[in-house]
């Protein structure tokens, strides 16, 4: 059990947590946070976290979890596209079977 500032985080409370986060989205900070980690400006998001959070450690914690949300979206969209030029290559294929 790690101890923040909202108190210590146990199972229930990090799943409600995770609902919330699911449901409600990212705040406007958050996104800006999750672009820059994208375009890979880690520092200047821990600048941005540090103005919005008031403490250098909160805005590290925060900065590496909007940095993990940045990969998982990066993955996605890899996975996304992946599976589009399957798909595609798989309608070449079938138009080519179909002309001979």
């Amino acid at each position: 059990q790690r101890r923040v500032h909202g108190g210590i985080i146990n199972k229930r409370r990090a799943l409600v947590r995770n609902v919330i986060s699911e449901v409600v989205g990212f705040s406007p900070y958050e996104k800006r946070l999750i672009d820059l980690m994208k375009n890979n400006l880690d520092k200047r998001a821990l600048r941005l976290a540090k103005k919005k959070l008031g403490s250098h450690r909160r805005a590290k914690v925060k900065r590496d979890a909007m940095g993990k949300v940045a990969f998982r979206l990066r993955q996605e969209a890899a996975r996304k596209k992946k599976e589009e030029e399957e798909k595609k290559k798989k309608e070449e294929e079938k138009k080519d079977t179909e002309k001979k």
